[in-house]
């Protein structure tokens, strides 16, 4: 099989997942725990990081997240430095764990997608971010409303951790996902998080504008405003729907 830029991905059985990039193979295959503990004879992951020809190991690790990632890779090169192995636990909590690559991989941070995985981006000056959708967030706001919160991987942190980004990076992300509210065409049910989104996005024309539009497409019992003066509980921006002109 032949490689492109010295990345190699193979399919494999059930969910697991190899990767070879720049001289490494990424391995992350299910296993049954035979070891005494709480996890004996259940289900879980091994992720194996070795030389490429498979002679000298990295990096071992044991795992309640069995390999697996819906849509997503369950092993992928990221870009830069970086790649990412995804897991989950019975279907829920997709899990991504981010490998620096030099001087000899090994994780750096990990972060829970909870029901829905997606991809990490990396931008021109390096910097890895994705979105993740929260539910559960508000209290008394229950079903399928799912809330955008964009992470960035801040590097330089003494332990490099995914933070919640609310800059100016983060604004397409943020913006994609309201747009893809907007096209469902159901304001009466993702109106909460379709203002979410754009108060995150900090693009306060944009937001203001399309807030306006939202609110004439909402019956009267609905607050838009209240709910505006809510956001911040859960560490979203401030935003007041009386600053908007017009």
């Amino acid at each position: 099989m032949a490689c492109v830029l010295a990345t190699c991905a193979f399919p494999a059985a059930a969910h697991n997942a190899v990767l070879t990039h720049a001289g490494h193979t990424f391995s992350y295959q299910e296993s049954l725990e035979t070891a005494e503990g709480d996890l004996q004879g259940e289900v879980i992951g091994v992720i194996h990081v070795t030389r490429e020809d498979g002679l000298v190991s990295i990096y071992q690790e044991k795992t309640a997240l069995r390999p697996g990632c819906g849509d997503e890779p369950g092993a992928e090169y990221i870009g830069g430095d970086f790649v990412a192995l995804c897991g989950h636990l019975g279907g829920r909590h997709y899990t991504k764990t981010l490998f620096r690559l030099t001087p000899e991989p090994a994780p750096v941070a990990q972060l829970d997608y909870f029901d829905s995985p997606a991809p990490i981006g990396i931008d021109r000056h390096g910097m890895l971010r994705t979105r993740v959708l929260r539910r559960d967030v508000f209290p008394g706001v229950t079903g399928p409303v799912y809330f955008p919160f964009v992470y960035a991987l801040d590097g330089a942190a003494a332990r490099p951790a995914f933070r919640r980004d609310f800059g100016a990076g983060a604004r397409a992300l943020y913006v994609d996902y309201y747009e893809t509210l907007k096209r469902e065409g159901k304001p009466r049910v993702h109106y909460r998080a379709m203002a979410a989104a754009l108060v995150a996005s900090g693009d306060k024309a944009f937001a203001c504008g399309e807030l306006r539009s939202l609110q004439r497409l909402l019956p009267a019992s609905v607050d838009l405003a209240g709910w505006l003066r809510t956001l911040p509980r859960v560490g979203y921006p401030g935003w007041a729907l009386k600053d908007c002109k017009g």
